[in-house]
């Protein structure tokens, strides 16, 4: 990972975003009964919002429109 600013942009990388609390992720029950495994791990990753920085896990997942 590296260092990158963005200000005064808007962004459309054509990216499905979802956040959830972890406690919610891990107890998705999908129709079928499919189990979804996280593809990686992103963690500690600071996320600057105006002036407040947070450190946040990413989850990333592999899932079919």
């Amino acid at each position: 990972m590296y260092h990158c600013t963005l200000s005064n942009a808007m962004l459309d990388l054509g990216a499905s975003i979802n956040v959830m609390p972890t406690s919610i992720y891990k107890s998705l029950n999908f129709a079928n009964r499919s189990v979804v495994q996280p593809l990686g791990v992103l963690e500690d990753v600071l996320v600057q919002v105006n002036e407040l920085i947070f450190a946040t896990d990413f989850y990333v997942l592999d899932m079919e429109d």
